[in-house]
C-alpha cells in the first residue's frame, strides 16, 4: 500500500515551491487547486508547480453535488488551459453525467467525489460486493459521455 495522493490547504508561493520540491522528490505529481478566484498571476505560478494535472475547482466554496454548473466555467477551463500544457480537470459539485458532457467540450478530466460518498453512506451496511456494484452502476452512468 502506498499513497496516491495527499491534499493541502492553500500555500504562499514560497510554500508551496518548497512543497512541491519534496513532493517531486517522493516520485509524486503535485496537483494544485485553481479557485474561480484565483489570480491570473497565481494560476501561471500553479501552472508551472503542478506535475500532474491542475485541478480547476468548478465553484468557489465547499465541494458537493450541484444541479448546475457555473455559466463561465467553460470559458474559465479555457483560460487555464491557455496558460499549460497540463491537463485541466474539472472537480467539486460534478456528479450528473449532463455536467460531464458540458465538460467534454473543454476539460480533459472531472472529478467525482461526494456523490461516490453519498453512494457509499446510503448502502452502509450491505456486503462490500453490493457497494462495489452500486458504485460500478453509477461510473457507467457518468461515462456516457466520455471526456477526450
Amino acid at each position: 500500500m502506498g499513497v496516491t495522493f495527499s491534499e493541502f490547504v492553500t500555500f504562499s508561493e514560497f510554500e508551496a515551491q518548497a512543497v512541491s520540491a519534496k513532493i517531486r522528490a517522493a516520485n509524486l505529481d503535485t496537483i494544485l487547486l485553481v479557485a474561480p478566484t484565483t489570480s491570473p498571476e497565481r494560476r501561471k505560478e500553479i501552472a508551472a508547480l503542478s506535475t500532474g494535472f491542475i485541478y480547476y475547482l468548478s465553484v468557489s466554496g465547499i465541494t458537493g453535488e450541484r444541479t448546475h454548473l457555473p455559466p463561465d466555467l467553460e470559458q474559465s477551463v479555457r483560460d487555464l488551459k491557455s496558460l499549460t500544457d497540463k491537463p485541466v480537470c474539472v472537480g467539486f459539485g460534478i456528479h450528473q453525467a449532463s455536467q460531464l458532457q458540458q465538460l467534454s467540450k473543454v476539460a480533459d478530466g472531472a472529478i467525482v467525489g461526494t456523490a461516490y460518498v453519498r453512494r457509499m453512506k446510503e448502502h452502509l451496511g450491505e456486503t462490500p460486493e453490493k457497494i462495489a456494484g452500486v458504485l460500478r452502476g453509477y461510473s457507467r452512468e457518468l461515462v456516457r459521455y466520455p471526456l477526450h
